[in-house]
């Protein structure tokens, strides 16, 4: 009979996490949390100007509307997603609800430019508060109201023509 021989790996990955110096994890994550928190705070400077050029551009849209169309539905969607990686929730949906007017506007083939306009300047208006508050869910609430009435078919009995 032949004897067992027991073998040891070392383990490097255990040994390199036993040995002093780096990181510890809350370190680590604490570094993590002030560098997004830096970021945040970047993307929160750029929001005023963004939403204004979010007007800009409705205001120039007169002259090429399908082109200008593209154009604000790629700004509210920037709006959108920088608005959404900051937690501001009102500032989003109402940028969602733009999108989605225009997307109804593409489909039906009727643009309404006041509710466009409505749209940007409630969404430049979300953009310069510097914290969300109660009026944020009464302006999405009636922004997404507005983009339902106009996205009903002519016939139902709800719409207005």
């Amino acid at each position: 009979m032949t004897t067992a021989r027991l073998i040891t790996v070392e383990n490097r990955l255990a040994a390199l996490f036993l040995r002093p110096g780096g990181k510890s994890v809350r370190d680590a994550l604490g570094a993590a949390d002030r560098r997004v928190l830096a970021k945040l705070a970047d993307l929160a400077t750029t929001m005023p100007a963004t939403t204004a050029r979010l007007r800009e551009l409705v205001d120039a849209a007169a002259g090429d509307p399908d082109h200008g169309l593209d154009r604000i539905y790629e700004a509210s969607n920037q709006v959108f997603a920088l608005a959404g990686a900051m937690g501001f929730t009102g500032l989003a949906d109402a940028a969602f609800s733009l999108c989605d007017l225009i997307e109804a506007t593409r489909e039906t083939g009727k643009t309404s430019w006041e509710a466009i306009r409505l749209h940007a300047d409630a969404i430049r208006l979300l953009g310069a508060k510097s914290a969300a508050d109660r009026s944020d869910a009464a302006i999405v609430a009636g922004l997404k109201e507005l983009s339902a009435h106009l996205q009903r078919p002519a016939g139902s009995p709800d719409a207005e023509d």
